[in-house]
Protein backbone atom coordinates (compact mmCIF):
# COMPACT_ATOMS: atom_id res chain seq x y z
CA UNK A 1 0.00 0.00 0.00
CA UNK A 2 1.25 3.86 -0.07
CA UNK A 3 0.54 6.55 2.39
CA UNK A 4 -1.64 8.91 0.37
CA UNK A 5 -3.54 12.00 1.57
CA UNK A 6 -7.93 12.62 2.12
CA UNK A 7 -9.14 16.22 1.98
CA UNK A 8 -8.15 17.38 5.29
CA UNK A 9 -4.46 16.33 5.00
CA UNK A 10 -4.55 13.09 6.78
CA UNK A 11 -2.35 10.34 5.80
CA UNK A 12 -3.98 7.39 4.68
CA UNK A 13 -2.75 3.86 3.93
CA UNK A 14 -4.70 2.59 0.06
CA UNK A 15 -3.26 1.55 -2.71
CA UNK A 16 -1.86 3.53 -5.70
CA UNK A 17 -3.20 3.69 -9.11
CA UNK A 18 -0.71 0.76 -9.88
CA UNK A 19 -1.38 -1.04 -7.24
CA UNK A 20 -5.28 -0.93 -8.01
CA UNK A 21 -5.20 -1.76 -11.21
CA UNK A 22 -2.52 -5.15 -9.89
CA UNK A 23 -5.28 -6.15 -7.94
CA UNK A 24 -7.93 -5.92 -10.07
CA UNK A 25 -6.11 -7.58 -12.77
CA UNK A 26 -5.50 -10.29 -10.13
CA UNK A 27 -9.11 -10.23 -9.03
CA UNK A 28 -10.03 -11.12 -13.10
CA UNK A 29 -7.22 -13.69 -13.97
CA UNK A 30 -9.01 -15.61 -10.00
CA UNK A 31 -11.73 -16.21 -11.41
CA UNK A 32 -11.05 -16.74 -15.06
CA UNK A 33 -11.36 -20.52 -15.54
CA UNK A 34 -14.84 -20.12 -13.29
CA UNK A 35 -15.83 -17.98 -15.77
CA UNK A 36 -15.16 -19.79 -18.73
CA UNK A 37 -16.97 -22.71 -16.82
CA UNK A 38 -19.82 -20.70 -16.84
CA UNK A 39 -19.98 -19.62 -20.30
CA UNK A 40 -19.32 -23.72 -21.67
CA UNK A 41 -22.00 -24.28 -19.59
CA UNK A 42 -24.43 -21.67 -20.51
CA UNK A 43 -23.57 -21.96 -24.33
CA UNK A 44 -24.95 -26.12 -23.86
CA UNK A 45 -27.73 -25.09 -22.65
CA UNK A 46 -28.86 -22.50 -25.30
CA UNK A 47 -27.38 -25.19 -28.02
CA UNK A 48 -29.89 -27.83 -26.40
CA UNK A 49 -32.94 -25.48 -26.41
CA UNK A 50 -31.91 -24.36 -29.69
CA UNK A 51 -31.86 -27.73 -31.14
CA UNK A 52 -35.19 -28.44 -29.63
CA UNK A 53 -36.32 -25.13 -30.89
CA UNK A 54 -35.40 -26.28 -34.42
CA UNK A 55 -37.35 -29.38 -34.14
CA UNK A 56 -40.37 -27.41 -32.96
CA UNK A 57 -40.29 -25.14 -35.90
CA UNK A 58 -40.14 -27.94 -38.13
CA UNK A 59 -43.36 -29.03 -36.74
CA UNK A 60 -45.12 -25.85 -36.67
CA UNK A 61 -44.48 -25.72 -40.77
CA UNK A 62 -45.33 -28.99 -41.28
CA UNK A 63 -48.91 -27.98 -39.37
CA UNK A 64 -48.72 -25.20 -41.48
CA UNK A 65 -48.47 -26.80 -45.12
CA UNK A 66 -51.38 -29.45 -43.71
CA UNK A 67 -53.59 -26.44 -43.24
CA UNK A 68 -53.21 -25.02 -46.35
CA UNK A 69 -54.28 -27.97 -47.76
CA UNK A 70 -57.15 -28.17 -45.52
CA UNK A 71 -57.76 -25.10 -46.86
CA UNK A 72 -59.12 -23.46 -43.26
CA UNK A 73 -58.33 -20.39 -41.09
CA UNK A 74 -58.64 -22.55 -37.63
CA UNK A 75 -55.29 -24.34 -36.76
CA UNK A 76 -54.69 -28.13 -37.05
CA UNK A 77 -54.76 -30.64 -33.87
CA UNK A 78 -51.69 -30.02 -32.10
CA UNK A 79 -50.54 -26.95 -34.25
CA UNK A 80 -51.54 -24.54 -30.69
CA UNK A 81 -49.30 -26.80 -28.54
CA UNK A 82 -46.70 -26.46 -30.98
CA UNK A 83 -47.02 -22.92 -31.27
CA UNK A 84 -46.82 -22.46 -27.13
CA UNK A 85 -43.57 -24.48 -26.89
CA UNK A 86 -41.90 -22.54 -29.75
CA UNK A 87 -42.86 -19.39 -27.57
CA UNK A 88 -41.37 -20.77 -24.54
CA UNK A 89 -38.24 -21.95 -25.47
CA UNK A 90 -37.56 -18.44 -27.44
CA UNK A 91 -37.88 -17.29 -23.67
CA UNK A 92 -35.89 -19.74 -22.20
CA UNK A 93 -33.55 -19.13 -24.45
CA UNK A 94 -33.61 -15.53 -23.92
CA UNK A 95 -33.51 -15.93 -20.23
CA UNK A 96 -30.44 -18.23 -20.38
CA UNK A 97 -28.31 -15.98 -21.99
CA UNK A 98 -29.06 -13.30 -19.84
CA UNK A 99 -28.46 -15.69 -16.43
CA UNK A 100 -25.26 -16.60 -17.94
CA UNK A 101 -24.05 -12.92 -18.50
CA UNK A 102 -25.54 -11.82 -14.79
CA UNK A 103 -23.30 -14.63 -12.99
CA UNK A 104 -20.13 -13.80 -14.76
CA UNK A 105 -20.71 -10.19 -13.77
CA UNK A 106 -21.79 -11.00 -10.27
CA UNK A 107 -18.35 -13.30 -9.95
CA UNK A 108 -15.72 -10.96 -11.46
CA UNK A 109 -17.82 -7.78 -9.70
CA UNK A 110 -17.37 -9.81 -5.96
CA UNK A 111 -13.81 -10.93 -6.86
CA UNK A 112 -12.18 -7.66 -7.42
CA UNK A 113 -14.59 -6.10 -4.19
CA UNK A 114 -12.48 -8.59 -2.32
CA UNK A 115 -9.01 -7.60 -3.90
CA UNK A 116 -9.39 -4.38 -3.35
CA UNK A 117 -10.52 -4.47 0.09
CA UNK A 118 -7.56 -6.86 1.13
CA UNK A 119 -9.22 -8.86 3.36
CA UNK A 120 -10.90 -6.00 5.67
CA UNK A 121 -14.81 -7.30 5.01
CA UNK A 122 -16.29 -4.04 6.12
CA UNK A 123 -14.21 -2.04 3.32
CA UNK A 124 -15.63 -4.73 1.38
CA UNK A 125 -18.95 -3.86 2.34
CA UNK A 126 -18.54 -0.62 1.59
CA UNK A 127 -17.02 -0.91 -2.19
CA UNK A 128 -20.08 -3.12 -2.89
CA UNK A 129 -22.30 -0.48 -1.43
CA UNK A 130 -20.90 2.64 -3.34
CA UNK A 131 -20.03 0.15 -6.32
CA UNK A 132 -24.31 0.60 -6.29
CA UNK A 133 -24.32 4.28 -5.92
CA UNK A 134 -22.16 5.30 -9.57
CA UNK A 135 -23.82 5.43 -12.12
CA UNK A 136 -21.49 3.22 -14.80
CA UNK A 137 -21.82 0.58 -16.97
CA UNK A 138 -20.69 -3.02 -16.20
CA UNK A 139 -21.29 -4.92 -19.09
CA UNK A 140 -17.42 -6.07 -19.71
CA UNK A 141 -14.99 -6.68 -17.51
CA UNK A 142 -12.80 -3.14 -18.26
CA UNK A 143 -16.40 -1.59 -17.14
CA UNK A 144 -16.61 -3.21 -14.03
CA UNK A 145 -13.13 -2.48 -13.30
CA UNK A 146 -13.58 1.22 -13.45
CA UNK A 147 -16.84 1.15 -11.77
CA UNK A 148 -15.25 -1.15 -8.87
CA UNK A 149 -11.84 1.46 -8.77
CA UNK A 150 -14.06 4.43 -8.44
CA UNK A 151 -16.15 2.28 -5.51
CA UNK A 152 -12.64 1.44 -3.80
CA UNK A 153 -11.42 5.84 -3.72
CA UNK A 154 -14.90 6.71 -2.35
CA UNK A 155 -15.03 4.03 0.11
CA UNK A 156 -11.09 5.27 1.44
CA UNK A 157 -12.21 9.03 1.55
CA UNK A 158 -9.77 9.87 -0.91
CA UNK A 159 -10.14 12.40 -3.50
CA UNK A 160 -10.02 10.64 -6.74
CA UNK A 161 -7.40 12.96 -8.32
CA UNK A 162 -5.11 11.45 -5.50
CA UNK A 163 -5.41 8.58 -6.84
CA UNK A 164 -6.75 7.81 -10.38
CA UNK A 165 -7.46 9.94 -13.47
CA UNK A 166 -10.67 10.72 -15.08
CA UNK A 167 -13.58 11.83 -13.15
CA UNK A 168 -15.78 9.52 -10.34
CA UNK A 169 -19.58 9.87 -11.89
CA UNK A 170 -22.06 10.75 -9.26
CA UNK A 171 -25.14 8.34 -8.65
CA UNK A 172 -28.25 9.74 -10.17
CA UNK A 173 -30.01 11.65 -7.86
CA UNK A 174 -29.26 12.57 -4.03
CA UNK A 175 -27.02 10.19 -2.69
CA UNK A 176 -23.89 10.48 -1.27
CA UNK A 177 -20.91 7.91 -0.90
CA UNK A 178 -20.32 5.43 2.37
CA UNK A 179 -17.05 6.21 3.82
CA UNK A 180 -16.91 9.89 2.07
CA UNK A 181 -15.04 10.33 -0.78
CA UNK A 182 -15.82 13.76 -1.83
CA UNK A 183 -19.58 14.29 0.07
CA UNK A 184 -22.91 15.40 -1.44
CA UNK A 185 -25.16 17.56 0.15
CA UNK A 186 -29.14 16.39 0.20
CA UNK A 187 -28.02 13.31 1.57
CA UNK A 188 -31.72 10.88 1.16
CA UNK A 189 -32.50 8.98 4.58
CA UNK A 190 -32.28 5.42 2.40
CA UNK A 191 -28.17 6.30 1.75
CA UNK A 192 -28.11 7.36 5.58
CA UNK A 193 -29.88 4.07 6.54
CA UNK A 194 -27.14 2.32 4.85
CA UNK A 195 -24.61 4.52 6.14
CA UNK A 196 -25.35 3.46 9.49
CA UNK A 197 -24.77 -0.82 8.88
CA UNK A 198 -20.86 0.78 8.02
CA UNK A 199 -21.13 2.63 12.00
CA UNK A 200 -21.55 6.15 9.99
CA UNK A 201 -23.95 8.90 12.05
CA UNK A 202 -25.90 11.92 10.91
CA UNK A 203 -22.63 13.92 12.17
CA UNK A 204 -20.56 12.09 9.93
CA UNK A 205 -22.75 12.79 7.18
CA UNK A 206 -23.05 16.27 7.98
CA UNK A 207 -18.87 16.65 7.73
CA UNK A 208 -18.89 14.65 4.60
CA UNK A 209 -21.00 17.70 3.15
CA UNK A 210 -19.75 20.29 4.47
Amino acid sequence: MTELYDSEGNAVEAFSSEEVEEKVAEATESVKQEVEEINSEQEQRIAELEETLGKEQEKEKNFAALRAKKEGDEPVEGQKETQATIESLQEQIEEAKNAGVSRVVELQRSSVFKELADGDPDLEEKIAANYELINKPEGTVDEIAERARDAYIMSMEIGHEDLIDGPITPPEGPGSPVGGGGGASGVSSEVKDLGRQFGLSDADWDKYNK
